[in-house]
This record gives structure tokens, C-alpha cells and sequence, in this order.
């Protein structure tokens, strides 16, 4: 496996989590990581209904809650797909990517009321 760490023998953290090492760590990470999807996806219910206009706003928590599954759906699917076409580690820089460009839209996004 070629090294992913820089000059300085610091790999970034998501580099570090396919090499956990150990299952207990894996599990710990998982966790972890589980606890704050799902604090961020209440966050986002929140964030939707301070946005749009009162009166569309279950059709915004439906639409915002189809295209969270869709993506549920998905991810899996098209994350096997590049890990099987070129490694497990390029599957975590294409999610990586992918993490920036979600921070991005969201640093764009509009202020709640």
C-alpha cells in the first residue's frame, strides 16, 4: 500500500480511519462518527424550517428528508463502485472531496431567520 502520510509522517485523519487497526477502534469511530450525523441531521430539520416561507414547510422538511435517503441509498452504492474501480484509499479522497464541497454550499447558504 503506498504511504498517504506527508514529508512530516502526519497523515490526515481521514487517511487514519481506513488503518484504525483494530476492531474495538473501528466500532469507537463508528460510533462517534454515527453520533454526529445524527445530531447534525436534527440541525438540519431545524435549519429548513427557519428558511423557507411557513407555508411550504413540510414540503421542504419532505423534500429535504427524500433527498437525505436517496443519498442513503446511493452513497453505498457509488462508494463500492469507486473502491472497486480504484482502491480503497481513493474512496475516501473522492468523500473527501465531496465533504468540501458540501462545506462550501453550506458556507453559501443563507442565514435562518
Amino acid at each position: 500500500m503506498p504511504p498517504t502520510s506527508d514529508t512530516d509522517g502526519d497523515a490526515p485523519l481521514l487517511f487514519v480511519f481506513p488503518r484504525l487497526g483494530t476492531l474495538p477502534a473501528l466500532v469507537a469511530a463508528l460510533l462517534v462518527s454515527g453520533f454526529a450525523i445524527r445530531l447534525t441531521l436534527g440541525l438540519s430539520f431545524t435549519y429548513v424550517r427557519e428558511v423557507v416561507d411557513p407555508r411550504v414547510v413540510a414540503t421542504a422538511v419532505a423534500f429535504r428528508t427524500a433527498v437525505g435517503l436517496a443519498g442513503a441509498f446511493v452513497a453505498p452504492i457509488l462508494g463500492g463502485s469507486v473502491v472497486d474501480a480504484a482502491g480503497f484509499e481513493t474512496g475516501f479522497v473522492v468523500d473527501a472531496a465531496l465533504g468540501c464541497l458540501g462545506v462550501l454550499f453550506a458556507w453559501r447558504a443563507p442565514e435562518p431567520r
